[in-house]
This record gives C-alpha cells, structure tokens and sequence, in this order.
C-alpha cells in the first residue's frame, strides 16, 4: 500500500523551504530578545525573586506543620468527623498491600484468572466477604490524609 502525494511542483517545494527558513529565523530572532529580556528582568529583580522563594518554602513548611497537627488532632479525638474546622478536613482512603507474585499465584490456583487483574483483586481484599482470600494475601490499611482548603475562612 503506498500513499497518494498531492502533486507538488518542485518550485512548490523551493519556496515552502525558503518560507519556512524565514519564519525559522523570525521565530529565533523573537526568541532570543524574549530571552534576553526575561533574564535582564530575573536580574533586575533578584530581590524578590529571592523573597519569592523563602516564602514558597517558609508556607510549605508552614503546610506541613498545620498537616501534622491536624491530623494529631483528629486521631486524639473521635474520630467521626471529617471536618475539624472550616477548610481543614480529613479524607481517608483505603489502601490494599499485598505481595503481587503471591496474589497472582494464588488467583491462578484458586481458577480465578490467568493474570492478575489487580483493580478486581484489591475490590475482592476490601470486601472479602466470602471470605476467599487466604488469612495474611492481603492487608487492607485505612488511610487519613489531611486536606486544606486553598482559602481558609
């Protein structure tokens, strides 16, 4: 199977080139004065620049810490609810930890698959209502991640 080409005449192609060279060097003209430009103006204002980054990390850990005792504070507690004061929250989620080769192993065995389907594996460890899987395959783990908001009230 060979591809039908638009038919092009040879001075098509010239001037396609000489256009594209020219709008090549347009473009790397453009692009050095814009790159001039943003490293005479990052120069120009190191300072707050500089300031930028202090307190990109003074708020991360800042972020860290307010995780921390959220968290701290939620697991000392009930544990009921989710919402420890507005724009501070708990998600929990729930992780399956399991070893995949014993996993597999024990699906082919057991008829259940020829590969391990790991989504229906990991759904079948968290329901395991039937009580199929073998006492220690897997470990269902609860999770408690905090959240905040991006504007705190």
């Amino acid at each position: 199977m060979s591809a039908v080409a638009p038919r092009y005449a040879v001075a098509d192609l010239e001037d396609a080139v000489e256009r594209l060279k020219h709008a090549r060097s347009e473009f790397a003209s453009i692009d050095a004065e814009v790159t001039a430009g943003m490293e005479e103006w990052e120069e120009s204002h190191r300072d707050l620049l500089d300031a930028r980054s202090t307190a990109r990390k003074m708020l991360t850990a800042m972020e860290e810490h307010a995780r921390e005792v959220a968290l701290a504070t939620w697991l000392e507690g009930d544990q009921e609810s989710k919402t420890l004061r507005p724009g501070i929250g708990i998600r929990e989620t729930t992780e399956v930890v399991y070893d995949k080769d014993m996993a597999f192993e024990w699906a082919r065995a057991s008829g259940y698959c020829l590969t391990l389907d790991s989504r229906r594996f990991e759904r079948l460890a968290v329901e395991d209502i039937a009580g199929v899987l073998p006492q220690g395959l897997a470990k269902v783990e609860k999770r408690a991640t905090v959240t905040i908001a991006k504007v705190l009230p």
